[in-house]
Parts: structure tokens; sequence; C-alpha cells
């Protein structure tokens, strides 16, 4: 959970292996889906 709390400020844990990530902010939705699939695979 600590890897997804370093792209947005509005992080939600939901349950032991799932949370909410505010994306607000966010340009370039491709980017960032990249960077957040590069970081956790």
């Amino acid at each position: 959970m600590s890897v997804l709390q370093e792209f947005s400020p509005r992080f939600e844990i939901y349950s032991i292996d799932e949370a909410f990530l505010g994306l607000e902010g966010f340009n370039d939705q491709l980017v960032t889906h990249v960077l957040i699939y590069a970081t956790l695979y």
C-alpha cells in the first residue's frame, strides 16, 4: 500500500488488498496508468 501512497495524497485503504486512490490533478491519464503499472509490476 505504501507504493500507491506515493502517487496521490488522496488514498484510502478499503481492505487488506484493495485501496482507493485519488488521481485528481493528473493531466495525462495514460502516463499515470503506465507509471502505476510499471511500479507495481
